[in-house]
């Protein structure tokens, strides 16, 4: 059974993170190697249920790592969603207003009033 795990980390964490989780990702791919070897050999051998039974558990690896990739896709999507927030929001803070127009616009309002 499969569990979401939710913890928090500093917005410039996260690519790190990301990377740790793909190491980890190449790690066991590469494990994967030395196990295709064995179910070569094992098909040479003739023993094909234990062949199949190899193949099967390599697919449900794949299949855990193609999760995992997944997750890091998702993370890396709302990282970029997080940076492009922030500097939309860095005009406001520094109290410039960024459109020249609607400035003028609201200036023009302000002396009609005044």
């Amino acid at each position: 059974m499969r569990v979401n795990i939710m913890y928090s980390i500093d917005l410039e964490q996260v690519p790190d993170e990301i990377n740790r989780h793909l190491e980890e990702v190449q790690q066991k791919h590469d494990s994967l190697s030395y196990e295709f070897d064995k179910i070569a050999t094992t098909i040479e051998k003739g023993n094909f249920p234990l062949a199949i039974k190899s193949i099967e558990a390599i697919r449900e690896k794949l299949a855990r790592e193609d999760i995992r990739l997944e997750e890091c896709t998702n993370i890396l999507m709302g990282y970029q969603k997080a940076l492009i927030d922030e500097q939309n929001k860095e005009p406001e803070t520094t109290g410039s207003n960024s459109d020249p127009q609607k400035e003028r616009l609201e200036e023009d309002s302000d002396v009609e009033k005044g």
